[in-house]
């Protein structure tokens, strides 16, 4: 998914599984989180006046900052 001048993606690796690169080199931008990813793309969203992309992990909705990757928020939402 691209959100300005950054690519996120999810993939599954050990303690790195949601990652953003810069668009305009492929470049990564930060690395991060533990979370088993699913087939899901990431998403854009403003909520409560804060951008942030959300990741939909079999744990549930994970919420991070789009320049850093720093965790805002999570929903459990097991996937059985």
């Amino acid at each position: 998914m691209i959100e300005g001048e950054r690519v996120f993606v999810a993939a599954d690796a050990p303690n790195q599984c949601l990652f953003a690169f810069h668009k305009s080199d492929g470049s990564e931008a930060w690395k991060g989180q533990n979370d088993v990813t699913t087939q899901a793309s990431p998403i854009a969203a403003t909520i409560a006046d804060v951008r942030q992309i959300v990741f939909f992990a079999k744990s549930g909705l994970v919420a991070v900052v789009p320049e850093t990757g720093a965790v805002l928020w999570r929903y459990p939402f097991p996937l059985a």
